[in-house]
């Protein structure tokens, strides 16, 4: 009998083992993705005025990363991990919305 329950609890282990894999190789491609933006993030700045520059740098130290987006080329996405919370995000990032313009037609041309 024991032998049987060491049996199953050897392979719920297993399980959760591999579950925990799948979690760490999905973050291992999000991060992977992330960090292959930065060179994206960089011209993005290069190619925004001075005030635009100066908010957007402010975002990306906290973080942010550019997903690939059908209609705008590309959106800006918070990094939540990096962010005490959404809300703080969202607060953050309104300091965009006077230069929406400019930014939606520089991440066109990304």
């Amino acid at each position: 009998m024991t032998d049987k329950i060491n049996s199953i609890i050897f392979e719920v282990y297993i399980i959760a083992l591999r579950k925990k894999k799948q979690k760490i190789c999905q973050s291992v491609i999000s991060v992977k993705g992330v960090l292959s933006m930065e060179d994206k993030l960089e011209k993005l700045t290069k190619m925004a005025s001075l005030p635009l520059r100066e908010r957007l740098e402010y975002l990306i130290a906290v973080g942010i990363y550019l997903k690939p987006d059908p209609k705008f080329g590309f959106v800006i996405k918070p990094i939540l991990t990096r962010w005490s919370d959404i809300k703080t995000y969202n607060r953050e990032k309104s300091c965009l919305g006077e230069y929406g313009d400019e930014l939606i037609s520089i991440l066109k041309r990304l």
